[in-house]
């Protein structure tokens, strides 16, 4: 598991680290990835990919 543990609102976010870290299961950096995609910071803005995020947070 890669803990990946800045926040979206900070100015050394990286959303490719994040994207890693998620996809590793880290849950805190599934959350934030999750608030990437809702609100459109860094990626595309996706509500569909933000609620399989939430999905799989629900599903542990």
């Amino acid at each position: 598991m890669i803990k990946y543990t800045d926040k979206y609102t900070d100015n050394s976010f990286d959303i490719a680290k994040c994207r890693e870290s998620a996809e590793s299961g880290y849950v805190p950096a599934q959350y934030q990835l999750g608030q990437c995609y809702e609100e459109g910071i860094g990626v595309e803005r996706n509500l569909g990919e933000n609620m399989s995020l939430i999905l799989k947070r629900i599903r542990l």
